[in-house]
């Protein structure tokens, strides 16, 4: 519920927009959730930033919400941000979480655009969280292509690779897929594959790396965060490379402290090679 000042502010902004002034009335929206969270306040903002025709700028802030899903306004006005932004592929995958087609239409951006877009990003050197949103506004057809096209190509980036893999499992696409694991082609089909984080044999070695640090609790982080750079480094083909989770999460955790990894060694050691550079 929003303070006093809060209050104000909003009043203030409605008297902005009262007068078309929407820059204005935005500026005092933003003044009033920087006081602290509130919903109806951050929905007021989206509104005024699509009139304004910032769409990208309602896209981060809707996505600030902790859940999209049990407020309707709130999801309402999610669905809303998408249409502008042409979001298509992140549309179709909130209707295979959802479970069922949604009474609304996002298009992608035209052909045109969508042809800017890939070539753009084949040119990036360094892809940020929004150079790799803009995959977003293709189509299905030619998102399944492009992320076909990345994954084939040795030069793509580790976090890229792992994003489009977890995109098209999101997106249930049902069709064989290839992907550069390692340093070799690897096959899978996004649809009968789960999320890195869902994982059964990640799911196993994070909770036994935990269990193990009990009584170490602040050396945890540091031990999950290359943890996770390991085992991220074999998704979507973990199953292919750990047998005996057991056995493996310990070979991980001596490799990681005393560069021993036992039966795992090689496997490890050629992990280590394709892990992101440390700047």
């Amino acid at each position: 519920m929003a303070n006093v000042s809060q209050e104000n502010l909003v009043k203030l902004a409605r008297q902005a927009a009262d007068k078309d002034n929407l820059q204005q009335s935005a500026d005092y929206l933003e003044e009033a959730l920087r006081m602290g969270h509130d919903t109806k306040i951050a929905l007021n903002l989206c509104d005024t930033y699509l009139q304004l025709g910032q769409p990208a700028a309602a896209y981060k802030l809707i996505k600030e919400e902790k859940d999209l899903f049990s407020d309707q306004a709130v999801f309402k006005k999610y669905l809303d941000v998408l249409g502008q932004m042409h979001y298509r592929i992140e549309f179709l995958q909130l209707e295979k979480l959802v479970g069922q087609k949604l009474a609304v239409k996002v298009d992608p951006v035209s052909e045109d655009e969508q042809e800017k877009i890939m070539g753009s990003f084949k040119q990036q050197t360094h892809i940020n969280s929004y150079d790799y949103q803009q995959l977003y506004a293709l189509s299905e057809t030619n998102f399944v292509q492009f992320a076909q096209s990345c994954l084939i190509d040795p030069s793509t980036g580790f976090t890229v690779r792992i994003a489009l893999c977890e995109d098209l499992v999101k997106m249930g696409v049902d069709q064989t897929i290839k992907v550069i694991v390692l340093g070799q082609q690897e096959e899978f089909n996004p649809s009968k594959s789960p999320l890195m984080g869902h994982d059964p044999i990640y799911r196993q070695v994070i909770m036994q790396l935990a269990s193990s640090y009990d009584e170490s609790p602040s050396q945890l982080p540091n031990v999950l965060g290359e943890a996770n750079l390991m085992l991220a480094a074999m998704y979507p083909k973990l199953s292919k490379y750990i047998t005996d989770p057991v056995s493996f999460t310990n070979n991980l955790d001596r490799y990681m402290t005393k560069h021993d990894g036992g039966a795992d060694q090689d496997l490890l050691a050629k992990i280590s090679q394709y892990l992101p550079k440390q700047s």
